[in-house]
C-alpha cells in the first residue's frame, strides 16, 4: 500500500504553485522597478565582465526525489548553481531611493 500512494503522490502538481511563481514574478518585477542591476566596476571605472564559473555539487536529497520522479538522474547539470562574482546594484532614481529607505525592514530572530 505505501508503494502505491508514494507513486500516485509524485505526479500531483502542489496547490500552491501558482501562488509560489505569482510571489516569486511580483517580488523580482518590484525589484528591477527600483534598482539598476549591472556589471561591477574596477578601480579605472572600467565594467568587469564575470566570467561564468558554475559548482558541480548537488543537493542528494534533491536528487533523490528527482530520481523518483523521473526515473532517471541524467539531468544532474540541474544541481549546480553560479560561483560568488562581483556586481553593482544601485537604486535608479531619488525616488526610488527613498522609497526603498520607507519600505519595513524584516529582522530575522
Amino acid at each position: 500500500m505505501f508503494a502505491v500512494i508514494s507513486i500516485t503522490c509524485l505526479y500531483r502538481i502542489c496547490p500552491g504553485l501558482h501562488l509560489a511563481v505569482s510571489s516569486i514574478f511580483l517580488n523580482v518585477a518590484c525589484i528591477l522597478a527600483v534598482f539598476n542591476i549591472g556589471k561591477a566596476l574596477d578601480e579605472d571605472g572600467k565594467p568587469i565582465t564575470p566570467k561564468p564559473e558554475f559548482t558541480t555539487g548537488l543537493l542528494w536529497s534533491v536528487l533523490f526525489v528527482f530520481y523518483l520522479a523521473y526515473g532517471s538522474p541524467s539531468a544532474l547539470f540541474l544541481f549546480s548553481h553560479p560561483l560568488p562574482f562581483k556586481y553593482s546594484i544601485k537604486p535608479r532614481s531619488a525616488q526610488a531611493s527613498s522609497l526603498i529607505a520607507e519600505a519595513p525592514t524584516v529582522h530575522n530572530p
